[in-house]
């Protein structure tokens, strides 16, 4: 029942990873359009440079939210990815332990069923005995 409750916490962690890397793939999409949007932006400095200096202005703002823009995306994917780094390892010493306990349990149930046919041999060679003995009382002689 433990390993059963083990395995399902697993799954859940493993559904919460995969939602996480969805997150970080969502991140990642939105980083490359706003990096789009700071390319256009570029050129369009580049373009109104030369013609007046209110539009020149506007140009530079944009470029500049543009630029802490991904800033703040990159912070939040550094932050999502050691995150995500930190579950796995979780989830993989998690596996180890339950590994573990999964070969201590196999070791042991081949201990008791050497010990079932230990005891079964055993019991076989008592009545054995038991008959020869009894042959042997019976009859007289010795075999």
């Amino acid at each position: 029942m433990e390993n059963n409750d083990e395995l399902t916490k697993l799954t859940l962690h493993i559904i919460l990873l995969e939602i996480v890397q969805k997150k970080l793939n969502q991140l990642d999409e939105s980083l490359n359009s706003v990096a789009q949007k700071e390319k256009s932006a570029m050129s369009k400095y580049q373009r109104v440079n030369k013609r007046d200096k209110p539009a020149k202005k506007t140009a530079r703002r944009e470029i500049t939210q543009l630029t802490k823009s991904i800033c703040r995306i990159k912070d939040n994917e550094c932050r999502d990815a050691i995150a995500l780094r930190h579950k796995i390892k979780k989830v993989r010493n998690r596996i180890k332990k339950i590994q573990k306990a999964s070969n201590k349990a196999n070791l042991h149930l081949q201990e008791v069923k050497q010990n079932r046919k230990y005891t079964q041999i055993q019991f076989m060679l008592f009545f054995q005995i038991k008959g020869i003995v009894c042959k042997t009382i019976a009859g007289g002689g010795v075999l």
